[in-house]
């Protein structure tokens, strides 16, 4: 999410034809879905931006979106924080923020994004 305009979502997909995006609270595409699963070897991987989450990247909050979607990684985002971490026997991940942009955590950004492997 976050890519605000659909010429963005286009550049992306020049490089992975495949790539998923869900809405952000920042974009002007509002065609893009606010959550989306997808299905890699045998896991099911639930996208959100995560700006629905509240308080926002809080696990709780977060493992009942991942119990509601019924996926085995949530994706999150919003936060702009690089993070994974494990709760419940479920993996979250927060691929933080390609550009380093600016939160609302007082916390120095580094631009971070996530390269996922499924074996």
């Amino acid at each position: 999410g976050n890519l605000t305009t659909a010429s963005q979502l286009d550049e992306l997909k020049k490089l992975a034809p495949s790539v998923h995006c869900v809405r952000g609270d920042y974009d002007e595409d509002s065609s893009a879905p606010e959550e989306t699963i997808v299905t890699v070897g045998g896991f099911r991987i639930g996208l959100i931006h995560g700006h629905q989450v509240t308080p926002s990247g809080n696990i709780q909050a977060l493992a009942q979106v991942q119990r509601r979607l019924d996926v085995d990684v949530l994706v999150s985002g919003h936060t702009h924080q690089q993070s994974v971490l494990h709760f419940e026997s479920k993996l979250f991940v927060n691929p933080g923020s390609v550009t380093g942009a600016f939160t609302t955590t007082g916390e120095d950004v580094k631009p971070s994004f996530l390269l996922f492997a499924v074996s």
